[in-house]
């Protein structure tokens, strides 16, 4: 059988079957057919409707005849026809639609992700794992499968991470997320057993092809990172699935009602729950999840791995200001904050605002707009002595938000300005 080797960033060389490639392949064009063929009964029943509505004949129906002209109003009852029917699948049929779309967004895929690349909010080399092109390979053994959303999921498991490293009986840890800044914290920590990927697109063929790679021995889902296909070809398998620190808003749980039959199809699948809230678990046993137990919010647990202390120098600085943390800040955040501190400053001598955005790789652009507000500013990690006179302290790192929050009594946490 021919084979073609492809060698991945760790120089991991990977054997892939030309037999398999035409098989995925195949695979692709028959769910691009049942979508085709999908679009195509919709047109049919459609022009049935439409043929009903407006007692034209069969015969009759053309492309003329839907718009022959301003008068008429033919081809509005086609376009009703056609919205009414994919409206139905809808509600009706949820996951068909959901594979529908999620296709769709594979083709147009690459074109984000070249977007994403100049952008540099993808890893220049690690991007094709979306595609499930591995840069790593499984061991032999037990392997438990972590997947969150970012940065925030991934360092609320650590303290679980931290004691299954320890475990004889564990052979290997995945860790999967979807952003660069959640990879680049576990890239900081010293773990043996653990590894990281990034999540693949959740089209049913990618996440077959991620499961029959990892064959994880047990699936855990932080917060709501729920994603449909993965959730089914996890059962489909036998593998026990949990969610852990479940987390659903009251926003969230209103959007999955939406879709109750849809709704309950996904989270019976889930063989357990823990949620960090007692509201959570009532909405997670509303949708279908039977099986939930509320022990408190793993985000407040504090793990040993990510333990960082902050440069003497830097607290001695902190010690002799008067300080507030705005953290997790989003774009145009940073600006309101920077005001915040002009007004503050005229009560309120030697005043120190330090910010910590979402995203660390926007500091650039956060320095240049607050710099043109006549305030002075000095970036964290640095390497250089911070100034007497700083007014704003911008950190460009993760994992060391708890470190600032344990100088100060006053925090501002973002996402609560702008939407």
């Amino acid at each position: 059988m021919k084979t073609i080797d492809i060698v991945t960033s760790n120089n991991v060389t990977i054997q892939y079957e030309l037999s398999s490639i035409a098989k995925r392949f195949v695979g692709l064009l028959l769910d691009m057919v049942i979508w085709w063929t999908y679009l195509g009964i919709v047109i049919y029943v459609s022009t049935l409707i439409f043929v009903g509505v407006t007692s034209l004949a069969p015969e009759q129906v053309t492309w003329n005849t839907w718009g022959a002209s301003s008068n008429n109003s033919y081809w509005i009852y086609l376009l009703v026809a056609i919205l009414s029917l994919i409206l139905v699948t809808i509600i009706y049929i949820p996951v068909f639609f959901y594979r529908f779309l999620i296709n769709i967004i594979f083709v147009i895929s690459p074109i984000i992700l070249i977007v994403r690349l100049l952008k540099k909010k993808e890893h220049i080399l690690r991007f094709k794992e979306k595609f499930c092109i591995f840069s790593s390979y499984r061991k032999k053994g037990k392997l438990i499968w972590f997947h969150g959303a970012s940065v925030g999921e991934i360092q609320s498991i650590l303290p679980i991470i931290e004691i299954l490293e320890k475990k004889n009986d564990i052979k290997q840890i995945l860790i999967t997320s979807n952003t660069l800044s959640s990879s680049k914290v576990i890239s900081k920590l010293k773990l043996k057993k653990t590894i990281h990927q990034f999540f693949p697109i959740d089209t049913n063929f990618l996440t077959k092809r991620f499961l029959n790679h990892w064959r994880p021995n047990t699936a855990i889902f932080i917060d709501t990172e729920i994603w449909p296909n993965t959730v089914y070809n996890i059962n489909k398998r036998g593998i026990p699935l949990i969610i852990v620190n479940g987390r659903i808003s009251k926003k969230s749980f209103n959007r999955w009602k939406m879709f109750p039959n849809f709704a309950k199809e996904i989270f019976c699948k889930f063989d357990f729950c823990i949620s960090c809230n007692e509201i959570s678990k009532k909405y997670f046993q509303k949708l279908g999840l039977m099986k939930v137990k509320y022990f408190g919010n793993l985000k407040f647990a504090q793990s040993e791995l990510n333990k960082f202390s902050l440069d003497e120098r830097l607290k001695k600085f902190i010690s002799k200001k008067k300080v507030w943390v705005a953290s997790s800040t989003h774009s145009g955040e940073e600006k309101v904050c920077a005001m915040t501190h002009q007004i503050l400053k005229k009560k309120y001598k030697d005043l120190l605002t330090i910010i910590i955005p979402r995203h660390v790789d926007r500091i650039p652009k956060i320095e240049k707009e607050i710099n043109n507000m006549d305030l002075k500013t000095h970036i964290h990690n640095s390497n250089r002595i911070v100034k007497k006179q700083t007014e704003v302290y911008l950190v460009n790192t993760y994992g060391e938000t708890k470190s600032f929050f344990n100088t100060c009594k006053n925090v501002f946490l973002g996402g609560s300005i702008v939407p």
